[in-house]
């Protein structure tokens, strides 16, 4: 059982690394095939996805939010506690509100695979509504 959720888990995130692709959802169908709970975190699986996304992804969105200036969202309906982004998604949250933009607050980081890091959390952040770019 536990070996069959970490395989779906691997399978969903790397489903996130892909850069073309579509799905079709069927609403009020059934799945014939007996089924059973795999017990995934879905915040925890949008975390990991995000954490894995290419690094072309991430570059291509830095570079169109360069400028921009994150903070916090009032009231946001999840924290990044749940999100599954460990120490990246608190070192993002921990800049929110300051006056640098993304490019500079990236651009802290010394190595391409630490700033990639910083931007995948950010990316996350602001996709699951816990943080605004402002100056966009």
């Amino acid at each position: 059982f536990r070996l069959l959720s970490r395989q779906v888990k691997s399978k969903l995130v790397d489903v996130c690394t892909w850069d073309s692709g579509s799905f079709e959802w069927y609403e009020g169908f059934e799945n014939p095939r007996q089924a059973f709970p795999l017990d995934l975190d879905p915040f925890e699986m949008l975390g990991a996805g995000a954490m894995a996304l290419p690094e072309s992804t991430v570059m291509s969105w830095a570079e169109r939010v360069a400028h921009a200036r994150p903070r916090a969202a009032r009231n946001p309906a999840v924290s990044v506690d749940v999100l599954g982004a460990g120490d990246w998604g608190k070192r993002a949250m921990d800049v929110l509100g300051q006056t640098s933009t993304v490019w500079e607050l990236a651009s802290r980081y010394a190595s391409m695979a630490e700033r990639l890091q910083f931007l995948r959390a950010l990316y996350l952040l602001v996709f699951a509504d816990i943080a605004i770019l402002d100056g966009l």
